[in-house]
């Protein structure tokens, strides 16, 4: 840990900033830094742990003998050393192979062996186990990956858009050594011309199926193919860099959500997910809540790769949400505060004759003056790719939840979640699909197993059989799914006697709170469920909230049994990804605002990557109105976000970079001009939290840029307002987590009580 040591320390700063330039980018400097106090088990820079490293070191265990899926004497490669997560990946062995233990140690180098450039002779058997631990998640909090190797390739990926430098680990590895032996040589070396003892480039890259790394690899990186050997030409050149089918990786391109066989499939604030299949084309959509444009949709044609097409409510007016303010319902029994937020609530989307359909609820709170309201509608389409949803059919139902089946003698049946909670029970009427016209009284279908809120209904029809799925238990801890059936759509329905079809999670499973679920049957004809879940931590944290997830099932005696929710999918079951979707999202397709948003006051040129935002007096804590903010869903546990603002400094506004949730539960980092002060603030009300730092700049500032970085466990908050970045607060997830309906929304804000225009640049949101 030497290396490590003395990069974490930054014991010769100018040459650190130096070699760090060689294999990274400079915007990626504070993350290259988190990886160095990761391995070292530091809290800041100053910090030095013990100093013999991080203790999570002591789960790897290091071996010369032979493991599960070691590729060592694999004869088309030449491998140095292999990390194997074992059980849930918080354990892990590390595999030298023999040509790794052919290394020096660092004791058995000298600098008179070095020769004047970077090259291969710098390597150490210390060198290659650093470049293992980067791939050990637990240390440096994101997935490190390799995409090309040695001291040539590895300083070429800086200028390659083929590589994200911050995920490969050659490059920490490059780094760690040209630092070292730059210091102890007290010596320059001359940029490498090689990677002589590295790689036999002659053969082929190949990342395995089934491989913990090849699962989060496609997460992180984008990658199209999900189930097969990925192949790619190695180093045809000297200079040349390794990459996988000329996919472009995307660290940043939000606007395409492309994901991994693994769960979730659509990460972030994704909850209530439903689906239909169209042809070789899967469409999903989630639930929005308070957020605007509403309803996201997203096509696949393997379950595995989703991109964002359009959202179903995308035109202000369609539906008004300024009454989708969140309730905070303390729970004195279980020591929990719900939170419950209006709006769009839990959509159905089918296609029948040529037209897609979504259902929906829009969730009105009640005021002084207004009563409680939900408010049904029907959107159809016939081209979804448009992103151009028709004007909303309204209906009279007083429910949520809704779910649509078309019959075999083409009457169209509406089922839904009947007021009032907790005790719901699944009501079915027959609808004029065209009109929304109601023709016939509504019945109750089943009012479940006996577990509170009976929700989320469908209908399957299989053999005769009308199969109704739906949640119980409500939308958290005891959330499952359970089945009746009957042969006449009206009912009786029959219990499914070995119900629920999915159980609660239990406490010591990851992936928890899973439910709404909706069934569909794949090209090859198995059958699978999308339902909502949470990644829930060993101590409560999951900030991320409700995200879609994919879970097997079967059917037995026509009876739907679901598989519990993994968070590796069994990529054997599903049918053979694309290798290319040839999908273009719409720009600024991911964008969101706050309830109903004045949308004159944005100005976006994507070409120049700015947003120019008008302020508003209303600030994040209002419950009803639209504060001045733009943004997009947190996508990634382990990332960064950021922008710059260019300000008036004589106008008095706050502007800055916000975590959002709801009105209640909130963390942002801002520029006050008035005050000449970076100002930090963290609210959460259901939780009675709030605190405010705020940091006196010695001038006006003009442009100030703020950024997060964050991981599964804590937000990180700076700026910088000339060339140093500032560590302004760090923030436990844990406090922005509880039990609620949505996810954390990252996004600008400018607050004013006069209009004021600032021009943002750069919103990157990962």
């Amino acid at each position: 840990m030497v290396m490590v040591k003395l990069l974490h320390l930054k014991t010769d700063p100018n040459l650190y900033q130096e070699v760090l330039k060689h294999y990274f980018e400079e915007k990626d400097a504070s993350i290259v830094e988190k990886a160095w106090r990761g391995l070292m088990g530091a809290k800041d820079q100053g910090d030095q742990g013990d100093g013999t490293g991080n203790p999570l070191i002591s789960d790897i265990v290091l071996t010369n003998k032979p493991t599960k899926n070691e590729p060592c004497l694999k004869t088309d490669q030449v491998r140095l050393a292999w990390l194997e997560p074992v059980g849930d990946g918080t354990r892990a062995v590390m595999k030298i192979c023999d040509k790794g233990w052919q290394f020096p140690t660092i004791d058995e180098t000298s600098c008179d062996d070095l020769g004047d450039e970077v090259s291969g002779k710098m390597s150490t058997l210390p060198g290659i186990i650093l470049h293992e631990l980067t791939h050990f998640q637990p240390l440096v909090g994101w997935d490190i990956l390799d995409y090309t190797y040695g001291p040539k390739n590895t300083r070429a990926a800086v200028t390659n858009d083929d590589i994200v430098t911050i995920l490969n680990a050659d490059q920490y590895r490059w780094m760690a050594q040209e630092y070292y032996w730059s210091l102890i040589c007290d010596k320059t070396f001359k940029a490498p011309t090689s990677n002589e003892d590295y790689l036999d480039c002659q053969g082929t890259c190949v990342i395995q199926q089934g491989n913990y790394r090849w699962l989060n690899i496609r997460r992180v990186a984008g990658l199209i193919s999900p189930n097969c050997f990925v192949e790619c030409d190695l180093m045809q050149a000297a200079d040349t860099n390794c990459h996988l089918e000329k996919v472009k990786l995307a660290q940043n391109k939000s606007e395409t959500t492309t994901m991994s066989p693994s769960n979730p499939i659509i990460p972030g604030f994704s909850p209530d997910p439903s689906i239909v299949k169209v042809g070789e084309w899967y469409f999903l959509v989630n639930s929005t809540f308070h957020m605007f444009p509403g309803i996201p949709v997203y096509a696949s044609k393997d379950l595995v790769c989703w991109k964002q097409i359009g959202n179903v409510i995308s035109r202000p007016g369609q539906v008004v949400l300024k009454r989708s303010d969140t309730e905070v319902n303390r729970m004195p029994d279980v020591g929990e505060v719900m939170l419950a937020t209006g709006g769009l609530f839990a959509p159905t989307i089918r296609y029948n004759n040529g037209t897609f359909y979504v259902v929906c609820t829009n969730v009105v709170r009640a005021t002084e003056d207004t009563r409680y309201a939900l408010q049904n509608f029907i959107a159809t389409t016939k081209d979804i790719w448009s992103g151009q949803w028709n004007d909303l059919i309204w209906y009279d139902f007083d429910g949520i939840d809704p779910s649509i089946l078309f019959d075999d003698d083409g009457k169209t049946y509406i089922q839904g979640s009947k007021s009032p909670g907790p005790y719901t029970r699944i009501a079915q009427f027959e609808i004029d699909i065209a009109t929304g016209k109601k023709l016939s009284e509504e019945k109750i279908l089943w009012e479940g197993t006996g577990g509170v809120y009976p929700e989320g209904p469908h209908i399957y029809k299989r053999n005769g059989w009308y199969c109704l799925m739906i949640s119980e238990g409500g939308t958290h801890e005891d959330h499952m799914i359970t089945m009746a059936r009957s042969r006449d759509v009206w009912g009786p329905y029959e219990p499914c006697p070995e119900n629920p079809i999915l159980v609660p999670a239990s406490k010591d499973m990851y992936i928890r709170h899973t439910g709404h679920c909706d069934a569909f049957e794949d090209e090859n004809g198995q059958w699978w469920g999308v339902l909502l879940g949470v990644r829930r931590d060993k101590d409560g944290r999951y900030n991320m909230g409700r995200e879609s997830h994919l879970t097997p099932a079967k059917w037995t005696d026509d009876w739907l049994r679901l598989e519990s929710v993994e968070a590796e999918i069994n990529t054997s079951r599903l049918a053979s990804a694309s290798a290319e979707q040839g999908l273009t999202a719409v720009e600024g397709v991911d964008l969101l605002y706050i309830r109903d948003p004045v949308l004159e006051n944005y100005k976006i040129d994507s070409g120049s990557k700015t947003i120019s935002v008008t302020s508003s007096p209303v600030d994040l804590s209002h419950p009803q109105e639209s504060p001045s903010f733009v943004g997009k869903r947190q996508r990634l546990h382990a990332g960064q976000s950021s922008a710059t603002f260019k300000i008036n400094a004589s106008s008095k506004v706050k502007t800055g970079l916000a975590v959002y949730k709801d009105e209640h539960r909130y963390l942002r980092v801002f520029y006050d001009t008035a005050e000449r002060a970076v100002v930090y603030e963290f609210v959460n009300n259901a939780k009675d939290l709030k605190k405010t730092e705020l940091r006196a700049l010695d001038r006006d500032v003009d442009t100030i840029q703020f950024r997060f970085e964050y991981t599964e466990q804590e937000y990180r908050v700076f700026y910088t307002a000339g060339t140093d970045w500032e560590h302004v607060a760090t923030l436990d997830t844990l406090d922005m987590t509880g039990p609620d309906f949505v996810g954390p929304v990252i996004g600008v804000f400018t607050l004013a009580q006069e209009s004021v225009t600032v021009e943002v640049v750069d919103l990157q949101v990962e």
